[in-house]
């Protein structure tokens, strides 16, 4: 399959395309169009999650490449509109020592723009609470002088939402994640809700969905093993499992996580009885 079928298949989200992808003599990192894309540029831009899954999984993926316009792969996350998916799974999927090498989260393009420059602009707030999740913001007062006037500038309520959460992260890091994770039902706070559901028979696990070959299986034991104690123990260690540095998980968190997880499944059951 030559570049222009590996870009028309990754497009259309052929997943013919992964085994060539995974192939150890692939080159991921070689430009496959004129404009200097990579194919982890495209799978980003054309929201091709299972592509990127077989890319980040390779360890010789480069994640700081620039396309002839100087975006790399995580400016390109950022600057997509759709969908804040390609974002969360570049850094969700990636081993650990690739994440510590660095997406280079300050980078910028030949413009000038950094990635949340663009979330700014396209004003794109799903975006910006993923950047606080994973601990990828980082301005400093100047920039934050520039954001500020940019906000005003535009006064658009989303945009002005975007900034308050900058802020909010560069002043009291911890408390504006805490809260961030606990609206997206994530964290501990979305943990022990998880557990509360599966106690309930709100939610299940369904064995035909574990892939047990790719960690899947330690996570399935770990709530069936947690379901059988206490409500106080399971609180315990939900906390202790992100090790967090509040004492008990707030209320207010909790709260929050059990209406995104609710929201979660209504909507997701809305759908299968459509």
């Amino acid at each position: 399959m030559g570049t222009r079928g590996i870009t028309r298949a990754i497009k259309h989200h052929d997943e013919n395309v992964n085994s060539m992808l995974a192939n150890q003599f692939f080159d991921p990192n070689h430009p496959i169009t004129p404009n200097r894309t990579t194919v982890l540029h495209l799978a980003i831009e054309s929201n091709n999650l299972s592509a990127m899954r077989v890319l980040l999984r390779r360890l010789d993926i480069q994640y700081n490449l620039e396309d002839i316009h100087g975006d790399t792969v995580y400016i390109a996350a950022c600057a997509n509109e759709s969908s804040t998916a390609p974002l969360k799974l570049l850094f969700e999927e990636g081993t650990y020592e690739q994440r510590d090498q660095g997406i280079d989260t300050d980078a910028r393009n030949h413009a000038g723009k950094t990635g949340l420059d663009y979330i700014y602009m396209h004003e794109t707030v799903e975006h910006v609470k993923w950047l606080i999740v994973y601990d990828a913001i980082h301005v400093s007062p100047s920039e934050i002088r520039s954001y500020a006037r940019y906000a005003r500038r535009v006064k658009g309520s989303a945009c002005m939402e975007i900034h308050q959460l900058v802020v909010d992260c560069m002043e009291d890091p911890w408390n504006t994640r805490q809260n961030v994770m606990a609206e997206l039902g994530l964290g501990a706070p979305g943990l022990f809700a998880t557990v509360i559901f599966l106690c309930d028979g709100l939610l299940r696990i369904s064995s035909k969905a574990v892939n047990w070959t790719d960690g899947d299986g330690e996570t399935v034991r770990f709530f069936v093993m947690i379901q059988k104690f206490p409500m106080e123990l399971q609180l315990m260690i939900c906390q202790r499992v992100y090790d967090g540095e509040g004492d008990t998980i707030k209320q207010r968190h909790i709260e929050a996580s059990f209406r995104a997880l609710a929201k979660t499944y209504i909507n997701n059951n809305n759908k299968k009885t459509r």
